[in-house]
């Protein structure tokens, strides 16, 4: 039976068709899907549909459902989710540190595929303000003509407060020059109690925060003071979560299962999500060889 992980993927691969295509009912047609069937997977009122529906469209799409990455509940993928939920529901504003290798990105696409009025914003070392506010636009939907930072960010801004429960996720801020940092100051005081903000980010995220609160260097307190003093930490995957993600991923045998946990330890009880994910996809072609 397809959970509804597996489902939630084939939603996604359905939902991008359609934005290539240009259209639902011809997207529709050219995987041979009921067009009544396609409209309640986009709407997840997938409750009918059966396995078999499921697994003829992931074939249309060219899925190979055997080889997508399955879901397993860590504990930083449970406490991150928990965090992303407080802060969409409540309008609440956190900076998150995670460690390489946590599941950090998996969480937060998955969270989004789950829920409403989610837009993320990945950050890179040459992100620009421009860029920075084109991704927010584009996760709000709308595809604009605006040319200056001033009409953008009001743009942002505008759209937002029309909506009822959003959450921006800011991905890896550490990155970006302080033009684009300081933009959080701009998005938490027009957007607090509006919407919820969590800023996302590796250990280098905190020192770079905590240090130049310390040096006294310009916006850095009113940022630490917005994220409510203090940076929030999520553990590390342990050698129990590393295995419910083999086990999950169709590896049942236990010494193979010890064998990919413990050649993916960082620390004394820290896994690296990453190896884990490579030495599963090479314990099964090894296995079906």
């Amino acid at each position: 039976m397809l959970d509804n992980t597996t489902k939630e993927q084939i939603r996604e691969q359905l939902n991008n068709f359609c934005s290539i295509t240009g259209s639902n009912n011809l997207a529709f047609k050219k995987v041979a899907l009921n067009g009544a069937y396609g409209s309640n997977i986009l709407n997840r009122k997938w409750e009918s549909i059966s396995d078999g529906a499921w697994r003829k469209l992931a074939a249309s799409l060219n899925m190979k459902l055997d080889e997508q990455w399955q879901h397993a509940d860590t504990m930083p993928y449970q406490t991150l989710s928990g965090i992303f939920g407080d802060a969409q529901r409540f309008a609440n504003v956190f900076g998150v540190i995670c460690i390489p290798g946590s599941g950090k990105t998996y969480t937060m696409n998955e969270y989004k595929k789950a829920h409403k009025d989610v837009i993320i914003i990945k950050c890179q070392r040459h992100t620009t303000e421009r860029d920075f506010l084109k991704q927010a636009l584009t996760g709000l939907g709308f595809t604009h003509n605006i040319f200056t930072i001033t009409g953008l960010l009001n743009e942002v801004f505008t759209r937002t407060a029309k909506m009822t429960a959003p959450l921006f996720i800011v991905d890896e801020i550490e990155k970006v020059k302080n033009d684009v940092l300081f933009m959080f100051i701009d998005f938490y005081n027009e957007l607090h109690n509006k919407a919820g903000i969590v800023l996302l980010g590796t250990p280098n995220l905190a020192t770079r925060i905590y240090r130049g609160v310390e040096k006294g260097k310009i916006c850095y307190n009113e940022i630490l003071s917005r994220l409510g003093g203090k940076l929030l930490s999520i553990p590390a995957p342990t050698q129990k979560d590393g295995a419910a993600v083999v086990r999950a991923n169709g590896i049942a045998e236990q010494l193979a299962i010890n064998t990919i946990v413990n050649d993916s330890l960082e620390g004394q009880n820290q896994v690296d999500l990453r190896r884990v994910e490579r030495l599963v996809h090479k314990t099964k072609i090894t296995q079906n060889d």
